[in-house]
């Protein structure tokens, strides 16, 4: 790249590449990094090893997680390894079968700790209740009542709809009362 392209056009590629990524994204994937680089320090993988990494070494790291971490866990680690690969124009050796299967071992190996049992879903008894419990001169039971409706309704998770807290409110991505309604073609 350096070859073709000033310092500027790069810096602004990965500066665009960079966004691609979620702040939250970016954090997730941030955890899988520090872990396989972690990995690769105590089996003295050299640097010049670790990019592009080898089908073997990236199965090593899954094997050393397997039956102490979730699948789930182990998979966003891999992604965030993927993607590093991928913002540094490298190739990715994670999809490989031997790889696959690796990581198919250690989804079976998860342990009983990592998974959480189903919840219960809301019912329409539920949503009857709630309602009779509302207040409807209270803006706030209103928005709860709103919120819950769409969410039933909608078979949409909370997570989905609700701002977890004051400080993560995001215009782009959440529903503002000051935002004026836009029509799209």
């Amino acid at each position: 790249m350096k070859e073709e392209l000033s310092t500027n056009s790069i810096r602004k590629i990965n500066s665009t590449l960079i966004s691609s990524l979620a702040e939250a994204t970016r954090t997730s994937y941030g955890a899988g990094l520090l872990r396989f680089t972690e990995y690769c320090d105590r089996e003295e993988v050299s640097e010049l090893r670790r990019m592009p990494a080898s089908s073997f070494l990236l199965s090593g790291f899954v094997a050393e997680f397997s039956a102490t971490v979730s699948g789930s866990t182990i998979n966003s680690w891999m992604s965030g390894i993927r993607a590093w690969h991928v913002l540094n124009n490298s190739p990715w050796h994670g999809g490989d079968e031997f790889v696959s299967q690796v990581k198919k071992g250690a989804m079976k190996l998860s342990p009983p700790s990592s998974k959480r049992p189903p919840r219960n879903p809301v019912t329409l008894e539920h949503m009857i209740a709630l309602q009779r419990s509302i207040d409807p001169l209270s803006s706030f039971d209103i928005a709860v009542w709103a919120l819950a409706s769409l969410a039933f309704w909608g078979c949409c998770r909370l997570g989905e709809l609700a701002v977890k807290s004051e400080n993560s409110f995001d215009p782009i991505y959440n529903a503002d009362r000051f935002v004026p309604p836009q029509r799209t073609a």
